[in-house]
């Protein structure tokens, strides 16, 4: 983090696991409010990314989960209001991923961590999702509409029809 003219910048490299990264808050003094205390704005400048099993047949198990072309790295500001600037990314050429030998679902459904990411607009720079599955077959698909917004959590559910 550094301060320019009372803007502060912070410049972040996304870890290639997701038990590698760390969430992020960022926080600006705005005041005293009417009761003599200070006003802190808190925002979160990371999207939260996270899958969920569906419905997936055979008993196959998802052994590894990548995301491809995630923005990799950026800066933001955050401004003496509390307000954020929209990230300024520099590559989105980053794979991200999530593995265990034996399966990463979760007992309520969920796999693995979730991922917390640079925002990004899946129109422009869509992300790809590949999965490793315990039968030998790795899927491939894209998640290629709408926008990931800082401080919001997005779930994907995936399901799996084994082709055999």
């Amino acid at each position: 983090l550094c301060n320019a003219k009372n803007n502060l910048s912070m410049t972040l490299v996304v870890p290639e696991t997701a038990d590698a990264q760390t969430d992020i808050l960022l926080g600006a003094y705005t005041g005293i409010s009417d009761k003599g205390c200070a006003d802190i704005h808190f925002v979160h400048p990371l999207t939260s990314v996270r899958f969920k099993k569906g419905v997936i047949a055979g008993g196959v198990a998802i052994t590894r989960l990548s995301i491809t072309k995630v923005a990799y790295s950026g800066n933001i500001k955050l401004y003496p209001d509390g307000s954020l600037s929209n990230w300024t990314v520099a590559d989105y050429d980053k794979s991200v991923s999530q593995s265990k030998e034996s399966g990463l679902v979760a007992g309520d459904g969920s796999i693995g961590e979730p991922f917390l990411l640079i925002p990004q607009d899946l129109d422009e720079n869509p992300v790809r999702v590949v999965l490793e599955l315990s039968d030998g077959n790795v899927v491939t698909t894209s998640l290629k509409s709408g926008k990931w917004l800082p401080g919001t959590a997005y779930t994907y559910t995936i399901d799996y029809d084994n082709p055999d």
